[in-house]
């Protein structure tokens, strides 16, 4: 038997009125209808982002009851369609569909190969981890992103084949994979996160010895202390801190020696990471530090500026003194009114005020640099 209401509101969809329509689509989730699902479907191309999205909750609310529809307009020639129909299948999340949403991570628009790889993390589809591997070589950043969060979603299934994934010929897929892992956080991956710290790529490099960090397994010691001296400052940057975090005491002589590297980034991630191991000396070196020593380049220019602003002000406290005398004593050069004469009498003072504290903030401020420039 038909509902009147959900009639009206079905009809409502094809009204002018965006919010007209935006309404009709939350009004059918709520009924839960399933002779909505037609006209829901049609409304998933709605030139108003308000409206298709509305339509594709209230799809998503119907449930497993609009899969068969959501699955056919996979094939719609409109993107916005597909894109949509993709997003409500991961939320409805019937593992059913996961085929054709694997063959969405193919899809000529980015947008829903994106949606395709963020709806099968959501359904934690480890049946697609191969096809999700093989979408962290697409040619565009957001897809790759949305595959890594995939498969750190899947979580430990992914965990093999992401291994796998570090032999890829694309340093692209090796440095999404070791994200991945890092993402997951499984210790098996620890040996070959510690094999990708020799990867050609110095972004697969770093990403490793960031992985490494963030797993924390004593193992990985011995080779953060080779990639110290890794040809690359960022992947030696990375693996001092590495060592900093991972917290053994046997890496503090190899974090010595790294004072000697050229790039200061490294120095200071090195000085870092034996403070937190407990180096007294980088200890006693980061307090002495922490108060940097201005550059002679800065300071000299400083001082003589302050020093020339002083005597600025000192001359004009010497005139403002002098107005003053001659206002007091003989009423001005001019012989002004004595109403003008108290106005002259208060910018004096006024001026007065200003020459001490211009004279004061530049003395401090010439203490201060002088100190700096010291150390």
């Amino acid at each position: 038997m038909e509902n009147p209401q959900v009639e009206q509101y079905i009809e409502q969809l094809s009204d002018e009125d965006s919010s007209a329509r935006r309404a009709a689509a939350k009004a059918l989730a709520k009924t839960g209808d399933a002779s909505a699902i037609p006209a829901l479907v049609a409304a998933l191309k709605d030139r108003i982002e308000s409206v298709s999205s509305s339509a594709t909750e209230a799809l998503e609310a119907l449930g497993t009851a609009a899969v068969p529809a959501l699955v056919a307009a996979l094939a719609d020639e409109d993107d916005r369609v597909r894109r949509n129909a993709v997003k409500a299948l991961g939320n409805i999340g019937d593992a059913a569909t996961v085929p054709a949403l694997i063959l969405k991570l193919k899809d000529e628009r980015s947008l829903v190969r994106s949606s395709a790889a963020g709806a099968l993390g959501k359904m934690g589809a480890a049946s697609a981890v191969p096809a999700l591997i093989a979408t962290l070589d697409d040619e565009v950043d957001s897809v790759r992103n949305y595959a890594v969060e995939a498969l750190t979603a899947v979580g430990q299934p992914a965990v093999a084949c992401l291994i796998e994934a570090l032999e890829s010929e694309h340093s692209v897929v090796r440095n999404c994979a070791v994200g991945a892992l890092s993402n997951v956080g499984d210790p098996s991956a620890v040996p070959a996160l510690i094999l990708a710290l020799r990867d050609s790529e110095p972004g697969v490099r770093r990403s490793a010895a960031e992985a490494l960090a963030k797993l924390g397994d004593a193992s990985a010691v011995s080779a953060l202390i080779v990639a110290l001296k890794d040809e690359s400052a960022s992947v030696s940057e990375r693996a001092a801190s590495a060592l900093g975090r991972i917290g053994d005491a046997s890496a503090i002589p190899a974090l010595i020696s790294a004072r000697r590297n050229r790039d200061p980034a490294v120095r200071r991630s090195a000085a870092t990471a034996r403070a937190k191991l407990g180096d007294a000396s980088a200890i006693r070196k980061r307090v002495a530090t922490s108060r940097k020593k201005a550059p002679t380049w800065i300071a000299r220019p400083t001082r003589f500026a302050l020093r020339v602003i002083q005597v600025i002000a000192w001359l004009g406290g010497l005139l403002c003194i002098g107005g003053m005398t001659s206002s007091l004593f003989w009423g001005g050069p001019t012989k002004l009114p004595p109403a003008e004469i108290r106005h002259m009498q208060i910018a004096v003072v006024g001026g007065l005020f200003v020459s001490a504290a211009v004279i004061w903030g530049a003395g401090a401020a010439l203490q201060c640099v002088s100190e700096r420039s010291k150390g």
